[in-house]
């Protein structure tokens, strides 16, 4: 089984390290955390990536929206989950962000289980071409049940 490759963009250190750990935890490979929409967008070309976790609101200037704009237009169709806190809970600005086509959204805290079953429906999104066999399914749940306790 390839090793998923994941792009986390997330501009408070302490929440990117705890992310960064449960990704590993989860048996992921994290190409790398950043803290900007410009850092991701270099990432992004230089680096295969697999899904992107993006926080919604980065302090940087360009939001997490302005990103998934931004993949929304490249070539690649690469899937992204908003990562958002609570304080991003307007109805209008949650309505811009599913206007975008998330492959999901988890509102912070982030729960570890939460965090891997939302990466793995995204995934398998028949959208996103990457449709799993279940033997494949499988073994990832075999793999990943050490954590479900």
């Amino acid at each position: 089984m390839n090793t998923i490759q994941i792009l986390v963009v997330e501009d408070e250190q302490p929440i990117a390290d705890a992310i960064k750990l449960d990704l590993e935890e989860c048996g992921y490979s994290i190409v790398a955390c950043v803290p900007s929409c410009s850092e991701a967008i270099l990432i992004l070309a230089a680096s295969k990536i697999d899904i992107v976790l993006i926080d919604v609101r980065l302090s940087s200037g360009l939001t997490g929206l302005y990103l998934a704009r931004h993949m929304n237009e490249s070539a690649q169709k690469i899937p992204f989950i908003f990562l958002s806190s609570a304080d991003d809970q307007d109805k209008d600005f949650i309505n811009d962000a599913l206007r975008l086509g998330p492959s999901g959204y988890i509102v912070k805290p982030i729960n570890k289980i939460t965090l891997w079953a939302t990466i793995e429906i995204a995934l398998a999104e028949p959208l996103n071409g990457r449709i799993r066999s279940q033997s494949t399914i499988l073994e990832i749940m075999s793999v990943k049940s050490t954590f479900i306790i």
